[in-house]
C-alpha cells in the first residue's frame, strides 16, 4: 500500500481485497501499481417518531 487519502481510512479493505486476488498462472506481473477508488453507499438511518417507544425525549433545551 504506497499511499491512501484520507489516510489509513480504507487501509485495512483494501488490504482485505488484496489477499482475494488471484492471477493468472504462467503470466508473470511486477511492479503494477493499481488505484482502488472507494465510492460510499447511500447512507439510512431510521429516526423513531416523537414520543413513540424507543424515541429520544425531548429536556425541553433547544438543540443547538
Amino acid at each position: 500500500l504506497l499511499s491512501s487519502d484520507p489516510s489509513g481510512m480504507f487501509d485495512n479493505e483494501v488490504r482485505a481485497a488484496m489477499e482475494k486476488w488471484r492471477y493468472v498462472k504462467g503470466k508473470p506481473s511486477s511492479n503494477n501499481i493499481i488505484t482502488i477508488h472507494f465510492t460510499p453507499g447511500p447512507l439510512c438511518v431510521e429516526v423513531p417518531a416523537p414520543n413513540q417507544p424507543g424515541s429520544i425525549q425531548s429536556s425541553g433545551v433547544p438543540f443547538r
